[in-house]
């Protein structure tokens, strides 16, 4: 009988050897990066969950260079042209295991998930067309201007009596103000009358989306701490409803049990009544069943629901950096100002206006609201894709990424003050004195603009996201005057999650 003490010489040999291949003999050890991460994940699961892996992955891009080795199989990349290979134009670097957490079945995939390219086609297809192109999209402005006005309600009651320098703590309003909408351009009214996030089966929702994210990327840093917490016992454990103490259901499980209703109640129709409120559920039940865009209940219900976990948070995040610049740059409070009573917008127009989307775009490029890299497997066809590779081609199954946070803070891209706030970077002419019109955007500038991704598998909720901030921040800057109290903090997992960012509401004279 071997005895134990062989059996763990044995293991320890077997991981000796694997960490000298995997350092020194392993295709990628050509690639320059930090020790460990020829290694192991583990050091990238730990500096994950310290909420400054951003900061993190953009210090070994100044440290090692364009390519850093990040993993035992994953390679960073920080260039344009790298991401415009990875996520712009190459059908054969696809979507891995990375994006399988909790799925029982390859089958059950969303647009979000989809791995190959002719899945995702598929899923767009489905998703796009009927309820998020730009003529839909004009259909939901109604529901963003409600939630807008119960959004400034709201601050006006936080800078009430009491509050004698007007200072709110918009971190959490921001959030809800962003689900609630979210929700609601998704779901309609069929939830709740009032905003979703006042209402008791709402208690402690926004933390748990929180949470989810974060231990969902996460674990997918470990593939077999991923396969293992998607074992169906755990998963029915993770998900198990929660209960107030009257009984009522609470919280995500509160949530799903209410959206899948929703999904399997309402009947398919063609034909709305005219003072029907729109919302993408209802443009997914109108499609007949005998087209090519139908989707049965279950991936109906994925899909939207896709869309409520997955925008809320970034849409806070943006938001909220939006804010808190424009709280310290009071020139540019008063040219937004200037601008929203000058501005006579269509109808069919959902588009910011030239000053105040070279606001938003800025605030996002400083203050990222995905500071996580979404990795990219390299199939058949795509070894020789990325352009820093020199001629090497790597090997099937490596995993490849570029941040949007590393490239927004390139010096290399954006110049020496690439830490500043200027939105003039946004603009035809960044020279332009501060009363002259604006043109165009910079087709340099945005070109490299890569918050919402690119290509095909860019940002599908872009065109909501911006309009849901322009109503925002216009409606506020229009109300009050703001200054900033303090700084913005928080911690970046999926997303960009805040949990401070005090600014002072001040009534316009």
């Amino acid at each position: 009988m071997i005895g134990l003490s062989v059996i763990l010489q044995a293991a320890w040999l077997a991981v000796l050897v694997g960490g000298v291949y995997r350092r020194y003999f392993h295709p990628l050890s050509r690639y320059p990066g930090p020790f460990l991460a020829s290694i192991t994940n583990l050091w990238r699961f730990f500096d994950f969950f310290a909420g400054q892996h951003h900061l993190t992955e953009a210090g070994l891009h100044k440290k090692y260079g364009p390519v850093v080795r990040i993993g035992p199989n994953s390679l960073s990349f920080s260039s344009l042209a790298d991401f415009d290979a990875i996520y712009g134009y190459n059908r054969n670097i696809e979507k891995g295991d990375f994006y399988s957490f909790g799925r029982q079945k390859a089958s059950d995939a969303s647009i979000f998930s989809a791995r190959s390219d002719a899945a995702h086609k598929e899923h767009r297809k489905k998703v796009v067309g009927p309820a998020l192109s730009t003529s839909k999209i004009i259909t939901y402005h109604p529901v963003v201007k409600k939630n807008v006005a119960n959004f400034l309600g709201k601050i006006a009651r936080a800078r009430g009596p009491g509050n004698e320098d007007g200072t709110v703590e918009i971190s959490e309003l921001v959030h809800a103000f962003t689900f609630d909408t979210t929700l609601e351009i998704v779901f309609g009214r069929t939830l709740s009358a009032d905003a979703y996030t006042d209402t008791q089966p709402a208690k402690g929702l926004l933390s748990s989306f929180n949470k989810i994210s974060k231990f969902s990327i996460g674990t997918a840093l470990l593939p077999w701490l991923q396969w293992t917490m998607s074992h169906p016992k755990i998963q029915a454990a993770i998900r198990k409803p929660k209960f107030d103490s009257e009984g009522t259901m609470i919280g995500i499980g509160a949530l799903v049990s209410k959206t899948r209703r929703a999904v399997t109640s309402e009947p398919g129709r063609q034909e709305a009544s005219e003072d029907e409120q729109a919302s993408i559920l209802q443009n997914f039940l109108r499609i007949p069943k005998d087209d090519s865009r139908w989707m049965d209940p279950e991936l109906m219900w994925r899909e939207c629901f896709n869309l409520v976990f997955a925008a809320p948070g970034s849409t806070a995040a943006a938001l909220t950096a939006t804010l808190y610049e424009l709280a310290a740059h009071q020139e540019w409070q008063e040219r937004i100002y200037h601008e929203s009573l000058m501005t006579e917008k269509e109808a069919s127009d959902v588009s910011p206006p030239p000053l105040l989307t070279a606001v938003l775009k800025e605030s996002m490029r400083l203050h990222v609201p995905f500071p996580s890299a979404f990795p990219r497997d390299i199939t058949a066809g795509a070894e020789s894709a990325i352009p820093s590779l020199s001629g090497h081609p790597l090997p099937l199954g490596t995993t490849v990424q570029a941040n949007a946070f590393v490239l927004s803070h390139s010096a290399d891209l954006w110049g020496d003050d690439v830490e500043e706030w200027r939105p003039e970077r946004f603009l035809s002419d960044p020279n332009r004195q501060m009363n002259e019109t604006p043109k165009t955007e910079s087709p340099s500038a945005e070109e490299k603009f890569v918050v919402f991704s690119k290509g095909a598998r860019g940002c599908v909720g872009k065109e909501i996201a911006l309009m849901l901030l322009a109503e925002a921040v216009a409606a506020i800057i229009k109300q009050w005057r703001i200054e900033k109290r303090g700084g913005m903090k928080g911690r970046s997992f999926l997303e960009m999650q805040y949990q401070s960012c005090p600014i002072a509401f001040l009534t316009r004279s």
